[in-house]
């Protein structure tokens, strides 16, 4: 089934381009590289946190969001607590980018971003003049930004879409059919194409079609958010027609201000040790269970698998915090090498 097209993303914002999710046809002209933004000699400050995982962060951001390195420490916490332990070494080696701010493409034009994506592959970073080192992890490209989206999960949510692209790249494959039929069937039943939304709480219209129904990668990566979301059980047989009746408390700063003349449960305190939801309806495990329940039981099937998996990939050598070198193309190949000493501090 082809993906369907139109459908807005809530992850990028209305002006980003579609270049950013897919690499063009052929890149700039020699001539032309020159006006293009060089992020591929950008320095980045190597963190360790405690649970082994690696930040690469732009130095602006430990003066301008010193924040989001707490809000890491926690979210990856949270993840690492949800996620079968086999995965532990593969989310160690998946790095994490953050930037205070990010753009590419022409400097007379630049194209400003402020979503967070996983890249599995070095095309586009290449193309955008980024660096190829950047393959295989996460990058959040505005840290405050962030930082304020996260809320509209209530935690972890939204970095674990992106772990979960990860896990479907190194443990399922992209192309995985289990995956690809379990979008082909939700989006032939329909029951996704409108939704409940909690970023768009206290709108005229507050439904959407599920981010899910993009395309199978985005549909694996929310189904599994919303089924790793085990709290909230006092909602799982909650009226779906109105998020009054089935939300988790809203946490977002910018809605619970439109909310503000609003005096329902929504703006109540989250209870403790709830864990995050989804944004999207269904926003638990148990509400996915009673909206959908064959496709709940394929996905505890899938997951099942994803538990049994062996990681026999070598972990990288531990490290505390280091400035990476710029990167440049070598002479007349398409080679990327170091250019300078890594310094330790």
């Amino acid at each position: 089934m082809p993906v369907r097209q139109g459908v807005r993303s809530p992850y990028l914002t209305s002006s980003v381009p579609k270049a950013l999710a897919t690499a063009p046809a052929s890149p700039p002209r020699d001539d032309d590289r020159t006006a293009l933004i060089d992020n591929s000699r950008n320095i980045y400050l190597r963190v360790r946190l405690r649970c082994g995982v690696i930040l690469m962060c732009r130095p602006e951001v430990f003066w301008l969001c010193p924040q989001v390195l707490q809000v890491l420490y926690s979210d990856v916490g949270d993840i690492l607590a949800l996620l079968p332990r086999n995965l532990r070494p593969l989310l160690q080696r998946t790095k994490i980018f953050v930037n205070h701010e990010y753009a590419y493409g022409l400097k007379s034009k630049p194209q400003r971003v402020q979503h967070t994506t996983a890249h599995h592959h070095h095309e586009w970073l290449l193309w955008a003049r980024d660096r190829p080192d950047k393959v295989m992890s996460i990058e959040i490209y505005n840290a405050g930004d962030f930082c304020r989206m996260r809320q509209h999960w209530n935690g972890c949510g939204l970095l674990l879409h992106e772990y979960c692209h990860v896990i479907h790249q190194h443990v399922l494959g992209l192309q995985n059919q289990r995956i690809i039929d379990l979008y082909e069937d939700a989006c032939r039943s329909g029951r996704y194409d409108r939704t409940l939304r909690r970023d768009w709480a206290g709108k005229e219209d507050d439904h959407d079609m599920h981010y899910c129904m993009v395309d199978h990668k985005e549909f694996f990566a929310e189904i599994s958010v919303t089924y790793l979301a085990q709290g909230y059980k006092h909602l799982d047989r909650a009226d779906t027609s109105q998020l009054e009746t089935c939300s988790p408390p809203i946490m977002e700063p910018i809605v619970r201000q439109r909310l503000r003349n609003y005096k329902g449960r929504l703006l109540d305190p989250i209870p403790p040790r709830e864990g995050h939801c989804n944004k999207f309806q269904p926003f638990t495990s148990g509400q996915l269970r009673e909206h959908d329940p064959e496709l709940y039981q394929r996905i505890v099937a899938i997951w099942d698998s994803i538990s049994k998996w062996q990681d026999n990939h070598n972990k990288d050598p531990a490290c505390c915090w280091k400035i990476l070198a710029p990167w440049r193309a070598a002479p007349k190949t398409n080679a990327v090498m170091a250019t300078g000493d890594t310094v330790s501090l």
